[in-house]
């Protein structure tokens, strides 16, 4: 008898993974081991597989159906070759039968697969359903709005999500090597299930509210691995160069989040599914290797590469540079975000590999100038003018200047009680905790203002950048 017909235990919680590539045959392993021991749960895991029919390639498995194999064999064997599956994972090619009794949902599918996924799915599953997006990618069908994808499952198929992101190869992660994610769920009790059904002691888990950042974080971070790569083929494994596109990356990531997604939290930027994901993609993920093929093999298209080097799986980070590309440049802010805008164009063959470096070497983070209001560190460019704001000016500041309402609220929100804040100046946006970012237009208006009879000082005068680097300030 199949998996699929087998009649499970009245009153248990079910899970169904709707995905069965690389990543989701991974997680499948932690998920159907775990699950043994959690007693309010049905020990049988159905796993949502395309079907495929296995080509000469796969040996004695030629001619049969994936599922077949996975279900005899217990092994993946066109995505994740050489590793066990546990015997209560049943692979299931009816995606409506895989997750219409579940009660949890983990989406694993490439991104571009979502929308087809949920017509499907809308009204089959339980109202009372609740799921999570492992999904690293974008939406944005019309070319003009990005959403998140977890959003766009909430909308259509009316259940809580979060997602799980995070520093997570799935060969490594199948192989248990050790590794860090992130869950992140607005109920983190919701999030604590999840946990529990995949932490071992070699996949930690931390648990965040910040669904948001938490996945931009999955969906960019493949546009800047990607460029990554292309530093790889164009210059060999430089690291100061590598180092330079990671942290503009991070800086463009950041951007994004903070422009068109606003009400996250930096700090999740920090945690495994932002910096820890960049940092191993942009060393040993799928765009990356791509991306370094694809720079030093011109004539050769990213199709061409993805057959030959993934084995059927799916490139996100092109995908996803093209979704920002149509957004960025319907917003006009194309200019802003230099690197995924390269990304984009090489991708595509309007800009050859060997110009990344000249698109991001006047890079608008080169023209930022930071002051420590207490440690006076002084990086001038030309994109920003000195000011210093004492907090004894800082209430002032928030109920004078009444026609930048953003303003007050970023100066009230990351700088009010602190010992020691950051002005952060240049661009349009506040970029993280203990930073503001002011337009130059408004650190004018700003100066003008605390150099104005306005102004009575009840402290420290406010000095030069001069002085202080001079050591004059005693």
């Amino acid at each position: 008898m199949s998996g699929s017909k087998k009649l499970a235990a009245p009153g248990l919680l079910k899970v169904c993974i709707v995905g069965s590539g690389n990543w989701g045959s991974a997680v499948s392993k932690l998920i159907g081991a775990n699950i043994i021991n959690a007693p309010e749960f049905d020990k049988t895991v159905k796993m949502y597989v395309f079907e495929e029919i296995l080509d000469a390639t796969f040996g004695e498995n030629s001619g049969k159906k994936l599922t077949a194999v996975i279900n005899t064999k217990h092994e993946n064997v066109k995505y994740l070759k050489g590793h066990r599956l546990p015997d209560n994972i049943v692979a299931e090619p009816d995606l409506v039968v895989a997750a219409q009794d579940a009660d949890y949902l983990i989406f694993v599918l490439p991104h571009q697969f979502i929308g087809k996924a949920l017509d499907n799915l809308t009204g089959k599953i339980k109202p009372s359903a609740v799921g999570m997006s492992l999904v690293k990618g974008l939406y944005n069908p019309e070319k003009t709005n990005i959403r998140l994808l977890s959003t766009v499952i909430t909308d259509k198929l009316k259940i809580p999500m979060g997602v799980l992101m995070g520093a997570n190869v799935a060969n490594e992660v199948a192989d248990g090597l050790f590794c860090e994610t992130t869950i992140a769920f607005k109920e983190l009790k919701q999030g604590q299930i999840f946990k529990k059904l995949m932490q071992t002691p070699d996949f930690r888990i931390t648990v965040i509210k910040d669904v948001t950042n938490a996945e931009l974080c999955g969906a960019l971070k493949n546009i800047v691995a990607f460029a990554a790569g292309v530093s790889d083929g164009v210059f060999g494994e430089k690291t100061n160069t590598k180092a330079a596109i990671i942290r503009l990356g991070l800086m463009e990531m950041m951007k994004f989040a903070e422009q068109f997604f606003p009400g996250g939290t930096p700090e999740t930027f920090l945690q495994s599914c932002g910096i820890g994901d960049l940092v191993t993609s942009c060393f040993g993920g799928r765009n990356r290797k791509v991306g370094e093929a694809f720079a030093a093999s011109p004539a050769k298209t990213l199709d061409d590469l993805s057959k030959e080097m993934l084995g059927g799986q799916q490139l996100q980070g092109a995908r996803t540079a093209e979704e920002v590309n149509y957004f960025l440049s319907h917003k006009g802010k194309e200019k802003d975000f230099p690197l995924f805008t390269a990304v984009h164009q090489i991708c595509k063959k309007e800009m050859a590999p060997n110009k990344l470096i000249d698109a991001i070497r006047q890079h608008p983070e080169h023209h930022h100038f930071r002051v420590s209001v207490h440690g006076f560190n002084d990086e001038r460019s030309a994109a920003g003018k000195p000011v210093f704001i004492y907090k004894n000016l800082l209430q002032r500041l928030i109920t004078t200047i009444v026609t930048c309402s953003h303003l007050a609220t970023t100066l009230a929100k990351h700088l009010l009680g602190w010992e020691e804040g950051i002005l952060y100046f240049g661009a349009n946006e506040p970029l993280g905790q203990g930073i503001v970012s002011l337009h130059p237009d408004m650190v004018d208006a700003i100066n003008t203002y605390i150099h104005s009879d306005k102004v009575k000082l009840n402290g420290p005068p406010l000095i030069s950048i001069g002085q202080a680097i001079n050591g004059t300030l005693n």
